[in-house]
């Protein structure tokens, strides 16, 4: 399942419906982004709603940048807690949370209450962040974490979203070859195990989120990177799209024939 990051903030709500049909109509997946905007305006619940009676088990959610962290606004990270808890749905939904560079046993211990709170109806993604340093100590420290929360923690709903432009980023300003990252990334089984979404978006030395094909991005390396994935994890194309109809599909198009069958 290949797709897109959906923002919802400046569809009115009488929008909705309508540009989320037109949506998936095109393409298999998408990836709600919680912003301030979508909470603020109370369209969170109306947004969930028509994504599980029109798209249910095809979308995963992309929670606030520094959820977890003590500067975060409690009431709204309570707020948002509280509508996942009582939102029905009938598959379990990816929840995409970002791993902090710095991860200190505060981040620990909130990453366990927020997992248990859930009940087991999501699974908690660590993403990883774009790091210009250490990135390889970084996914072993990810890798660290999540085999960490199972075998200590005894929490069974987390797991890695594995975003491979902010990888190959840091790949890219560290001067990491590829033998070097294919070597050890093998070493990291709880990491490889548990990755439950794949983002994706081409880079250069000074920005990333560049649609594919337009940066230094190498395919075929990241075919190889993944080409024991399974099959059924989602792709998410984390980048701007002036037309559905054409670099929309031109995008999902690079994924599904130059990376997935590859792979």
């Amino acid at each position: 399942m290949i797709g897109f990051r959906l923002k919802f903030d400046n569809i009115p709500k009488y929008n909705l419906k309508d540009f989320l049909l037109n949506y998936i109509s095109k393409f298999d997946f998408f990836e709600i982004k919680l912003t301030d905007k979508l909470i603020e305006e109370e369209k969170l619940g109306y947004v969930l709603e028509l994504s599980e009676k029109y798209s249910s088990g095809k979308y995963s959610i992309h929670l606030p940048k520094n959820f977890l962290d003590a500067e975060f606004d409690k009431d709204m990270r309570k707020n948002i807690i509280q509508h996942l808890r009582t939102f029905k749905h009938k598959s379990k939904i990816s929840l995409i949370l970002h791993f902090p560079l710095e991860c200190e046993s505060n981040f620990l211990n909130k990453l366990y209450e927020l997992a248990k709170s859930l009940n087991g109806n999501y699974y908690v993604l660590l993403e990883n962040e774009r790091v210009g340093r250490f990135c390889l100590a970084y996914l072993k420290k990810m890798n660290d974490t999540i085999k960490y929360m199972i075998t200590i923690r005894k929490v069974q709903n987390v797991g890695v979203c594995f975003d491979i432009g902010h990888f190959q980023y840091g790949v890219l300003r560290e001067e990491i070859s590829q033998k070097t990252v294919q070597s050890y990334i093998l070493n990291l089984s709880y990491f490889l195990q548990y990755i439950r979404e794949y983002h994706i978006h081409d880079y250069n030395n000074e920005r990333d989120h560049l649609q594919l094909k337009t940066g230094v991005m190498n395919l075929t390396e990241v075919s190889i990177l993944i080409t024991k994935r399974n099959k059924d994890i989602p792709f998410i194309i984390e980048v701007n799209i002036m037309n559905p109809d054409l670099d929309g599909k031109e995008q999902i198009k690079i994924v599904a024939q130059e990376i997935l069958t590859r792979g």
